[in-house]
């Protein structure tokens, strides 16, 4: 072979069109991507807007109460007793450190259900709940659905395990 031969061949090939067909590729391929990336903005900015209504729609929902019996029994096992008014969350708890072995366990289970039931506050109805169960271990082992809550019939069922 020559080097005119081999310099013929080291040249990058003529394209036969003279370079329009590269142009009507790049044009299609251009307006394809083109289309994609609105469609795809589009679908975001439309779920963006689906979220906003649904916010929207559920804070103007009016707001309603749903009351069960357990919320009831609840209720009614929170009414101080005759003579007795209701004194704030840590009063209680101070009475039920000062108070004897078996109203010690009464006043830490009142404290406990109110914590609970008032404030939504099961860290502070569990230390008062633990504190209740150890005055009171024989408690453990009745539980009570109409009176016991959710946490307390928990422990319970812990400490019978023990």
């Amino acid at each position: 072979m020559t080097d005119s031969e081999l310099d013929d061949l080291l040249q990058p090939p003529a394209t036969p069109t003279g370079g329009g067909l590269n142009q009507r590729v790049w044009r299609r391929t251009a307006g394809v991507l083109r289309r994609r990336v609105w469609r795809r903005r589009i679908l975001v900015a439309g779920a963006i807007a689906a979220s906003f209504v649904g916010g929207l729609a559920l804070s103007f929902r009016p707001a309603t109460l749903h009351t069960s019996e357990s919320t009831v029994i609840v209720k009614e096992t929170l009414k101080p007793s005759t003579g007795e008014t209701f004194v704030s969350l840590t009063d209680l708890e101070q009475q039920a450190e000062l108070a004897d072995t078996g109203e010690r366990a009464r006043l830490y289970f009142l404290a406990g259900q109110r914590y609970g039931a008032e404030r939504g506050d099961w860290s502070a109805a569990l230390r008062c709940y633990k504190q209740a169960l150890d005055a009171a271990p024989q408690a453990a082992e009745q539980i009570d659905p109409k009176t016991d809550d959710w946490l307390l019939m928990a422990l319970k069922i812990e400490r019978q395990k023990e």
